[in-house]
């Protein structure tokens, strides 16, 4: 019954599926495992693209590349700006309380300037209002004693080396000042000087002072009152003024 059937399309297709077979298992058999394969001998371009992932590299073991190494030192300058910048507004913060706390002291003391004793602003003297000085009369360079520049008016000694009692009152502007004293008064023109002595157009003057009032256009006054040193003092030798401005 064999023979009866075997034909040359048997044996053929037997043949076939024999060497089907076989070649399986020669394919299957002629596979290189990883142990075999040479270290650092697979260059990089036979790898499949996008194939590595974090499953086959520990990322922990591959270090910092160049670049990585920069971005971190970049990071830790954005860190230390960052830092920097908290200390600076800390600072800036600290700045500004410390602006408030002087702002609300300033604020307290002009509250208190408003109503000082209970007095309003008005009610006080401006420091301009009332000047002393005091010079040398035996001085060769004319010293300045009262000066009012605004109303340009400037008392001073006459620069002279001899003792005297008299003071310069200079006109030192472009309009006229009035001289007001005992026997009445005179002009001192724009740019000129005049000498007022002890007891020369003195207001009710004492021995050893002169007392006059100067007076400008603008109806600004200032009374003058100077003392002089005693004839024949040889130490302390200095001429004494006051002047007291007001405006009517």
């Amino acid at each position: 019954m064999l023979r009866s059937r075997l034909t040359y399309a048997n044996v053929v297709a037997t043949l076939a599926l024999f060497i089907a077979l076989g070649g399986t298992s020669v394919a299957a058999s002629s596979l290189i495992s990883g142990s075999k394969i040479k270290k650092a001998s697979i260059p990089g371009d036979r790898l499949k693209k996008h194939t590595l992932t974090a499953t086959q590299i520990d990322v922990a073991k591959l270090g910092a590349v160049p670049a990585a190494s920069h971005a971190t030192t970049a990071d830790t300058a954005a860190h230390a700006t960052a830092a920097d910048s908290a200390g600076s507004a800390a600072v800036a913060d600290t700045a500004a309380s410390a602006t408030h706390a002087t702002a609300a002291d300033t604020a307290g003391h002009a509250s208190d300037a408003d109503t000082l004793g209970g007095l309003a602003a008005s009610a006080f003297t401006r420091s301009e209002r009332f000047q002393v000085g005091t010079a040398d009369s035996r001085s060769t360079t004319a010293q300045t004693l009262l000066d009012y520049p605004d109303i340009n008016l400037r008392v001073e000694t006459d620069g002279a080396a001899d003792f005297d009692t008299s003071v310069i009152v200079h006109n030192t502007g472009t309009s006229t000042l009035q001289l007001v004293g005992d026997s009445g008064g005179g002009n001192i023109f724009a740019g000129q000087k005049a000498t007022i002595s002890e007891g020369n157009t003195g207001l009710d003057s004492q021995p050893d002072e002169t007392l006059f009032l100067i007076q400008t256009n603008g109806r600004d006054e200032v009374l003058v009152d100077c003392h002089f040193p005693a004839a024949g003092n040889t130490t302390g030798i200095f001429t004494f003024c006051t002047g007291v401005r007001a405006n009517r």
